[in-house]
């Protein structure tokens, strides 16, 4: 296990620093895209995953900010570092109670609140918005140690709501494709 976080730690941590910088710089990438095109997000052209999450918003600059400076920062940076993770082998389930609309879901699934935003949007792909969708939110918590080849990973998430009012989620680890870090706190509105 310690040598799954370190290599987790030793991958992302510097990585997640270094994207904050997407904040100041997203703004110059929308002038210069070629120069500061780490900055970008390329799938913005072919992936459902922006087509569902601008639904109902303008094109302009608030809302190119918000997808490239915010919400998937350093994306095509990102996609350098991504990891093959389909030929899993579980090496230990340490626990997992993850169910999705009452029903408990597959152990590489990953806990996580979705959202039914302002523009009545719902699936995979909203990650805050009015209300919480108990049809795509995956609730619980699931922490499993897995190997790819002879290399050691983890997965810990958890997606509760907490004093009846916050909707926790915290992702650490690897998941299907990359290493990720998530804190949240949410409320509906």
């Amino acid at each position: 296990m310690i040598e799954a976080f370190l290599r987790w730690f030793i991958n992302t941590i510097p990585l997640e620093l270094f994207s904050l910088t997407a904040y100041v710089v997203a703004p110059l990438a929308y002038v210069f895209p070629k120069t500061f095109n780490w900055y970008l997000d390329d799938e913005i052209k072919t992936g459902e995953d922006y087509k569902i999450w601008s639904k109902g918003r303008k094109d302009n600059f608030v809302t190119f900010y918000k997808w490239h400076g915010s919400r998937n920062r350093m994306w095509n940076l990102r996609r350098k570092f991504y990891i093959d993770t389909t030929q899993i082998i579980i090496e230990r389930i340490i626990i997992h109670t993850l169910t999705r609309y009452g029903i408990s879901v597959n152990v590489n699934q990953t806990a996580s609140f979705k959202w039914i935003d302002k523009f009545g949007n719902e699936g995979w792909q909203v990650n805050n918005g009015v209300k919480v969708s108990k049809k795509y939110s995956t609730v619980g918590v699931n922490f499993i140690l897995f190997s790819v080849g002879k290399k050691k990973y983890f997965r810990f998430s958890l997606a509760k709501k907490y004093f009846n009012k916050y909707y926790i989620t915290i992702k650490l680890g690897t998941n299907d494709k990359r290493n990720i870090i998530t804190f949240k706190k949410q409320t509906e509105k």
